[in-house]
């Protein structure tokens, strides 16, 4: 569940011409212990609905930075995005960090490395 957002962003979504202006935005609780790990709930609007996931870590900040990781992968590869119709700050970068596997797809490796 969702309580306590602590970060907050809005993204710019085109619709054809004479339709009122859309957004997605994508909110960040406030990470949570839960018995020995974190968790980070988020929630996604604007594609015609509400999503709301999270993301586990071992502390407060991974459980934040892979609820962000999370958020990115979603919208990135939304058929809207990959329309180019999302922008923030009219950019095609939303801002938001992804997270890659190094190495081999077929046999991924356990490293992980960020990219934004």
């Amino acid at each position: 569940m969702l309580r306590h957002v602590v970060a907050k962003r809005r993204y710019d979504l085109q619709t054809p011409a004479g339709q009122r202006q859309r957004h997605v935005t994508i909110e960040f609780g406030r990470p949570i212990k839960e018995h020995i790990d974190y968790r980070c709930f988020y929630r996604i609007e604007g594609f015609g609905g509400q999503l709301v996931r999270y993301a586990a870590g071992i502390d407060a900040v991974q459980a934040l930075l892979l609820a962000m990781a999370g958020a990115a992968s979603y919208v990135y590869t939304s058929d809207e995005f990959k329309a180019g119709l999302i922008s923030w700050n009219g950019d095609s970068n939303l801002g938001l960090p992804l997270i890659e596997l190094d190495g081999d797809d077929r046999v991924p490796n356990p490293m992980l490395k960020l990219i934004v």
